[in-house]
């Protein structure tokens, strides 16, 4: 019992926008769906989804996992030919063009599969504890600046 409480206590102080209350009823929430789902018992989509975000994995965990599968989505996207051109007036950044949003979105945008590796592996490692360390917020803005460059 005392490693939970601490384990709560340390999740509401890297989500700080959390009150710790919440945090115990999430982890109750989803502790409870995961003994349904081993049970056999149909849950929905969206409890599903509660149980992985609030039950299975560690703050920021899931929020770096979203990223590198849109990193991946991106990725599969430039293989196709269809979407060339698409890609390239939305993904590729030139200060030339103007265009705020591709400043963003090249962050996503990744040349080849060791290229997306490695990144997703610097992303996992590092990412993860500098997320712990500033906080979602903080974390997705330095990201962003810093692939913006």
């Amino acid at each position: 019992m005392i490693i939970t409480a601490a384990g709560f206590v340390g999740a509401a102080y890297y989500e700080k926008d959390w009150h710790i209350y919440q945090h115990i009823a999430n982890k109750v929430t989803a502790d409870y769906i995961l003994k349904l789902v081993d049970h056999g018992a149909n849950v929905t989509a969206h409890q599903a989804f509660f149980a992985v975000r609030h039950g299975l994995l560690k703050p920021g965990e899931f929020d770096i996992y979203v990223f590198l599968g849109v990193c991946g989505m991106v990725f599969l996207a430039w293989q196709l030919p269809r979407f060339h051109h698409f890609m390239m007036r939305n993904f590729v950044h030139s200060p030339i063009k103007g265009s705020i949003r591709t400043m963003f979105t090249s962050t996503l945008s990744h040349a080849s599969i060791p290229h997306l590796l490695f990144n997703g592996i610097a992303m996992y490692t590092i990412g993860l504890s500098v997320y712990h360390r500033v906080g979602p917020a903080e974390f997705w803005a330095f990201c962003t600046g810093a692939a913006s460059r």
